[in-house]
Parts: structure tokens; C-alpha cells; sequence
């Protein structure tokens, strides 16, 4: 069965919703094509419609990188990130589906929607509600949890968890509430307190004092934090605490490791620039060990490699390629700026086409396009694209397989088989190389020869042509030109094409009979002069030396003169242009 016939039978099953199916039938497809970038589209979306969106997300990415112009890819990225919850990111990949498909209506209503989501500071993506999830899931936590399990009884608590539920901002009101402190450390995972049993440390107030067994001795007061407002129930009076200065903030400790890694960068970064490339490697290597999560240090290793191989100071590419693959994984780890990640994507491309691979950096290049576009580099992929489809041209060609061809071409050609003889001198074509002119003639003459076969002249004249071009004295490419004029009525161009024939070979018999087989059909038309006349006309090159007002002077000259006509006839330009005229039958010469 096809990778098509796999991927429609993939498609049914996504409508029945037998997802599994539609995503083995899709896996089945790719496995027989990978580089079709619609199935993998496909099984992006069958593993999103499962709520697998790494998977969804994984797919998204190869169909970018098979064809990074194409908007599905970019769409179906974006709703992977949605279902990660990875909304700044499912923006910037609809976003780059809009710049291919502005139109989009679909698009355009997700990036709107996640404008709308995104209501964190600058766009940003805001933080969770620990209330806002699935309420049975939130009530089974609080009711297991020691901190609030003996709440659960009171309906005034539960009252308090409906309106945080609808309205978390209703929080700050109940931050004076003991159970709202306890609630809260549930729900966050944090624990300021507990007795020897693990209950929560907490203070009655006079709302839940007859609904809550208290818990014994208590470790921590909430009456001495600051909260917006104090317990409900008024405390006993205490003397006032002598006024003290406020203690400073402590002051926010500084990693000394990732400091130390900043100046080895910057080392690194002076040396560089001396071209210094040991000391720089050196330099970001200290920096690596000190902050291994920073995938700049490990980028700007992978450049010093780069240089060093690109100035012949080590061998080959492979530890720029190596340091350069490590960074892009560093990044991917620590959830870098996806320029960044590009960056080093193109630093492997940029290897491999300085090894004149370049299928393999057309590859990379769009690995890189896949995470960020950027002009230079899509730049860098056509011209890429180019170089090595003209690669592969000359890398085919083969003097011994083009005579080959040629050979089983002839062979065609007499037992009548035209097509197969066809094919056979195109195969010979593009094995031939471009400076052997002599071979490249013969094959096209001979094609002209196949196409005059199947009676489509203009082929075999176009043929005959671009031969004569590779080899201008090629006699039997003028004979062949002129038989194939003959066959179109193209009588006065024959003649010519018959004409160059016997001045290149006196003894071409074959040109001397084509040509006194043109004039005897052109002498038979000249019985009727206004077909003559009509005929001639309908010449371009006639009809260019008729219009031209020096000509048209000098056959009047001719006419009343015949000494003028000799003196003429000197000039070869004149000389060819009044042969014209003759050869069609428009005028006449005779000889006094």
C-alpha cells in the first residue's frame, strides 16, 4: 500500500475518532515517505486531538523542517504549545503562520485568543489560579490534608472556598482567617508551621471558634503577622513594645560561581577578538564549568572551533559541530531564547557547507529557519539550493555513459522506435559536459532527426539550432535544418540552410539535391505572382529589407541602371539581401 493510501486511511480513522488507528496509519506513511511533510502534520494533530501534545509538538517541528514556508506547520505548532500550557510561544508560532497565510481566519481568531490569556506584565503569561482547577480535585486535597481536613465540616469554610473559587482576588479579604493561612499552604505546597502530629498552626477567631477542634500548642501566632486585616475576635491588651527601627531588607545574595563565569566569558570574548583562539577556548571553557545551564558559554565555544578550522588551526569541523549541537540541547534544557537556539542550529549548517555538504546544510539551515526566520539565512538556503542542484548536474556527467547513450539512441532510431531514441540522446545530454561541443551537436542534430520523424518541426528546427550554435560547421546539422525548413514551406530559409551546407562541403550531394528541390518548387509557384508575392511577404527578413528605405533606393537604381547593380553587388550585405529577394521570387536578375 502507498505512504498516500496509509495517510487517507489515517484520515477516516481521525473522524471516527479512533485516534490510536489514525496515528499508527500516519507512523505506517512516514515510514515510507519521511520527508512528506503533510504526514506528519497529520499525526500532530491526531496526537493533539489525544492531549499528547509533546508528540503533537515533536511532528510540528519536522513538518517545519521539511518545508519551513508552509503555514500548517506553524499552526499545528501552535496549538501543541497551547495544550503545554506554553502560550507566549503557541503566540510567536501562529504569528509566523499569519506571515505566510495573512488571510488565515482561523489563525487570526488563536492569536487573539492568546492575546486575551496573555494578561501577565508586557504580554506576558500570567500565573495559575490554585483555585481555578477541576473543584472536585481541590476539595479531595484540602480534605486529606491535616491542615485543613477538620475545615471541611464547616459550612462558613466552605462558603469561603466558593468565592475564592470564583473570585481569587477574594483572598486578600480573608487573609486575617487562620484557615485562609492554612488553606493557602496547602494549596502552594509550603508549611509555616505544625504541631508534633503535623497539624497547622493556627489561632481561633470568632467565626470559627465553635466549628474547629484547635490544635494543642501551638508553635506560631498569625496575630503577630502582618496581614491587611488583624483577627476578627479583639486580643487581650498588651503593653506597647518600645518602637524600633524597621531591620533593612537582606540584600539579595549574588552567585559568585555565575559571576566568576561572566568575567571568563568576557575574557574569552577580548581574545577572541585578538583572534587568541586557545586563550578563548580556554576562557569559555571556565565559564562552561562554572554555569554549565548558560548556552552562550557553550556557542561561543562552538564559534572558536569554527575560526580555528575556517584558519586552518585544526583539521576538520566536528568539535564546532559537536559544541555547537551540545549548545542547542543546553537551551532546550534551560528553556533559552529560541534566536539563541537558532543560532547554533546555523553554526552546524554553516559547518557542513564549508565542507561543500550541502545537502546536509540545507538541512540545518532549516533546522534553524524552524526556530527562528530570518532573512539572511532563507537567503543563504536558495542560493545553497542552487549550488548543489548544479553540483549533482555536473557530478552526472560521464563521457563513457554519454556515448553509450548515443549509441543505444542510434539504435532506437533505426528500428523506428523515435520516443525510446528520444530519451536515449537526453540521457546522453546530460552526461555530456558542457565543454565537449562536438558531442553535444550530434546529440541534438540526432534528436532533430526523431522530432522531423514525428513530425513536429519546430522541435526538430529549434534543435537544429542550438546544435549549430555548439558546432557551426557542422554540414550535416545544415541539412538536416534545411529539410526540416523544406517540410514547414520555409522555401527561401531551406535554400540557405543548403546553401551554408555546400559552401562548408562542395561535395555534399544530399545539400546539392535539397537545394535544386527547393528551386524547382520555387520556380513552379512563380506562375502566380500574387501567391508569390503573398508568400514572400509573410517572410519577417523580407519584409525587414522591403521596409528599409536605402534598400528600396537601390534596387530603383538597378532598375534604371544596370552598371549601378554590379557596383552594388561589390557589397556583400547588399549582395546577400538582393540574393534574398531573388531567392523568393520578388525580383529578377539577368545578365546583359
Amino acid at each position: 500500500m502507498s505512504a498516500d493510501a496509509l495517510k487517507n486511511e489515517g484520515n477516516e480513522l481521525l473522524k471516527k475518532n479512533d485516534l490510536d488507528g489514525a496515528i499508527g496509519k500516519y507512523t505506517e506513511a512516514i515510514a515510507l515517505n519521511p520527508t512528506n511533510k503533510v504526514f506528519y502534520s497529520n499525526r500532530s494533530a491526531a496526537f493533539a486531538k489525544k492531549s499528547e501534545y509533546q508528540k503533537a509538538h515533536d511532528d510540528a517541528v519536522k513538518a517545519i523542517e521539511l518545508e519551513p514556508t508552509w503555514p500548517k506547520g506553524y499552526s499545528r505548532k501552535g496549538a501543541a504549545l497551547v495544550g503545554l500550557n506554553r502560550l507566549e510561544e503557541a503566540k510567536i508560532a501562529y504569528e509566523e503562520s499569519l506571515k505566510l497565510d495573512p488571510n488565515n481566519a482561523a489563525t487570526k481568531t488563536e492569536v487573539e485568543n492568546l492575546k486575551n490569556k496573555l494578561s501577565g506584565p508586557g504580554g506576558s503569561q500570567p500565573m495559575g489560579n490554585p483555585f481555578g482547577g477541576n473543584p472536585a480535585e481541590i476539595f479531595q486535597k484540602l480534605a486529606t490534608d491535616p491542615r485543613t481536613k477538620n475545615y471541611m465540616s464547616d459550612p462558613s469554610y466552605l462558603q469561603m472556598l466558593q468565592e475564592l473559587s470564583a473570585n481569587p482576588s477574594n483572598a486578600m479579604k480573608h487573609m486575617g482567617d487562620p484557615r485562609m493561612q492554612a488553606t493557602l499552604q496547602v494549596m502552594f505546597g509550603i508549611n509555616l508551621g505544625a504541631d508534633d502530629q503535623g497539624n497547622p498552626v493556627v489561632n481561633p477567631t470568632a467565626d470559627n471558634k465553635a466549628n474547629q477542634e484547635m490544635p494543642k500548642g501551638p508553635k506560631m501566632s498569625f496575630d503577630d503577622m502582618d496581614t491587611d486585616s488583624g483577627p476578627s475576635e479583639p486580643k487581650q491588651s498588651k503593653p506597647e513594645p518600645t518602637p524600633s527601627k524597621s531591620p533593612e531588607p537582606e540584600p539579595v545574595p549574588i552567585d559568585e560561581e555565575k559571576e566568576e563565569a561572566k568575567r571568563a566569558k568576557a575574557a574569552g570574548n577580548e581574545f577572541y577578538k585578538k583572534k587568541d583562539f586557545d586563550n578563548a577556548v580556554k576562557n569559555y571553557k571556565k565559564a562552561v564549568e562554572l554555569d554549565p545551564a548558560e548556552m552562550i558559554y557553550v556557542n561561543n565555544l562552538a564559534t572558536c572551533y569554527f575560526e580555528m578550522a575556517k584558519t586552518g588551526k585544526i583539521d576538520n569541523y566536528d568539535q564546532c559541530r559537536e559544541y555547537a549541537l551540545k549548545a542547542v540541547d543546553v537551551g532546550r534544557e534551560n528553556r533559552a531564547d529560541y534566536k539563541t537556539i537558532a543560532k547554533a542550529l546555523k553554526r552546524v549548517a554553516m559547518c557542513y557547507e564549508k565542507e561543500k555538504n550541502f545537502d546536509d546544510a540545507i538541512k540545518w539551515y532549516n533546522k534553524s529557519l524552524s526556530e527562528h526566520r530570518e532573512k539572511d539565512t532563507l537567503q543563504i538556503v536558495q542560493k545553497l539550493e542552487k549550488q548543489a542542484k548544479e553540483a549533482k548536474r555536473v557530478a552526472y556527467f560521464d563521457e563513457t555513459k554519454a556515448q553509450e547513450a548515443k549509441d543505444k539512441g542510434n539504435e532506437f532510431f533505426k528500428k523506428g522506435a523515435f520516443p525510446d531514441a528520444i530519451k536515449s540522446y537526453e540521457e546522453g545530454l546530460k552526461r555530456t559536459a558542457d565543454g565537449d561541443c562536438d558531442m553535444k551537436a550530434k546529440l541534438l542534430s540526432n534528436r532533430a532527426g526523431c522530432y522531423a520523424k514525428l513530425m513536429e518541426f519546430h522541435r526538430a528546427q529549434k534543435d537544429c539550432e542550438e546544435a549549430l550554435k555548439f558546432k557551426p560547421d557542422f554540414v550535416k546539422c545544415w541539412i538536416r535544418k534545411g529539410s526540416v525548413l523544406e517540410a514547414q514551406k520555409q522555401l527561401d530559409n531551406a535554400l540557405e540552410s543548403y546553401r551554408k551546407a555546400i559552401e562548408l562541403d562542395p561535395n555534399a550531394k544530399e545539400a546539392q539535391d535539397g537545394m535544386n528541390r527547393v528551386m524547382s518548387l520555387k520556380y513552379a509557384a512563380r506562375n502566380d505572382p500574387e501567391q508569390v508575392r503573398a508568400r514572400a511577404m509573410n517572410d519577417p527578413e523580407i519584409q525587414a529589407i522591403m521596409g528599409d528605405p536605402s534598400m528600396r533606393m537601390i534596387l530603383e537604381q538597378m532598375q534604371q541602371n544596370p552598371q549601378a547593380a554590379m557596383e552594388h553587388m561589390k557589397n556583400p550585405d547588399i549582395a546577400q539581401k538582393i540574393q534574398k529577394l531573388v531567392d523568393c521570387g520578388l525580383i529578377s536578375v539577368s545578365s546583359r
